[in-house]
């Protein structure tokens, strides 16, 4: 990405652009549904594919792609997760009760493309997490 260079700026993050088959996401469980606001989300993802799926993560090579990050001011309605680190820190024990088998049936629609398929989903209010 642009704003770091195009060179790897936090060494175990997962965000931007990420890509894997249904089964291993299936295998990983997804993402946490206990993740309001900004941070954390992708650090614990990174946890989950590694050391939960036993998967690698494999960047592309320098020059392969570069992603041009949208100039942008931070969401004030999406404040800071206070509780990012503490979730991160026990990813372990919610990894298979937490996730993709217990998301919200919450999906509107659902478009199947020949490259992916795009799901609209109707967020889950973090008041009430």
């Amino acid at each position: 990405m642009d704003k770091f260079d195009y060179r790897w700026c936090c060494g175990v993050t997962v965000g931007g652009v990420l890509g894997m088959t249904p089964e291993q996401y299936i295998k990983i469980n997804g993402y946490s549904n206990k993740f309001c606001g900004w941070g954390g989300e992708d650090d614990e993802m990174n946890r989950r594919i590694k050391e939960g799926g036993g998967f690698q993560i494999f960047r592309p090579g320098e020059g392969y792609s570069k992603f041009r990050m949208i100039s942008h001011a931070r969401d004030l309605r999406n404040p800071d997760n206070k509780q990012r680190f503490q979730l991160v820190n026990t990813w372990k024990a919610r990894q298979y009760q937490d996730g993709l088998n217990s998301l919200p049936q919450n999906i509107s629609t659902v478009e199947k493309q020949i490259t992916h398929t795009h799901l609209y989903v109707r967020p889950h209010d973090c008041a009430t997490s």
